[in-house]
């Protein structure tokens, strides 16, 4: 009866396994990745009162406040600052371009061994940028790769109606083969692991706390942040 008990026991409890890695960012602070189990996956800092959920292959900002915990689809962020900030968009265009020209020239650049963990390093093809791009095959990072690339799919997706949705496909396709070599352990842009470790993910640390806002209300929101008022 005991082992039955048990048994049962395990069945009605849900499964939290999950893993969580740290970066260190260039300004000194650090970025936490979480995956459940699912898939689904919380970046943030910790204890911040803004973070990211990727939450069924869609992207969601969180910003948590006195007036209220606030639930927005990085599809209507994106289409929100269209209209509110074309300026800032037209720039951010640019950046696109150089992205998809970037990791579409990728080269060998030998091994490098970040946190302990040895990784394939690559760099820019003609290009005087120090920084170098290093990857890990290792499956403990396996999780965490595939929710920094389901991130970086699903923002680059949402600027598709702004950009076009030519760009946007030629931009995820360059993501999906720099992420097809391996979990970064170094980034182009300076973040690098720290540490990553199984850990116990909650659905509820990666489920939307809030109904999201709707495309209108994301808009007011983002003129309301603007003006300062």
């Amino acid at each position: 009866m005991r082992i039955l008990f048990l048994a049962l026991c395990l069945i009605a409890t849900p499964a939290h396994a999950g893993t969580r890695a740290t970066y260190l960012r260039p300004d000194g602070g650090s970025t936490i990745i979480e995956v459940a189990d699912s898939g689904d996956a919380r970046i943030g800092q910790a204890n911040d009162v803004e973070y990211g959920l990727l939450v069924n292959g869609r992207f969601y900002m969180i910003e948590a406040g006195r007036d209220g915990t606030f639930v927005m689809s990085l599809d209507d962020i994106a289409e929100a600052a269209g209209l509110v900030l074309p300026r800032e968009f037209g720039r951010l265009r640019k950046s696109l371009r150089a992205l998809s020209a970037a990791e579409s020239n990728l080269e060998s650049d030998g091994t490098e061994t970040v946190a302990g963990r040895p990784g394939y390093r690559f760099r820019m093809k003609h290009s005087d940028i120090v920084e170098r791009l290093v990857v890990s095959d290792d499956p403990a990072l396996r999780p965490v790769g595939a929710a920094m690339e389901g991130i970086a799919v699903a923002s680059v997706a949402a600027m598709g109606a702004l950009f076009g949705d030519e760009m946007s496909s030629e931009v995820i396709q360059h993501i999906r083969d720099m992420f097809a070599r391996g979990a970064p352990l170094k980034t182009f842009d300076g973040w690098t692991l720290a540490t990553v470790e199984d850990a116990e993910v909650p659905r509820d640390r990666v489920a939307l706390p809030e109904m999201p806002l709707s495309a209108d209300e994301v808009t007011q929101r983002l003129r309301t942040k603007r003006s300062g008022s």
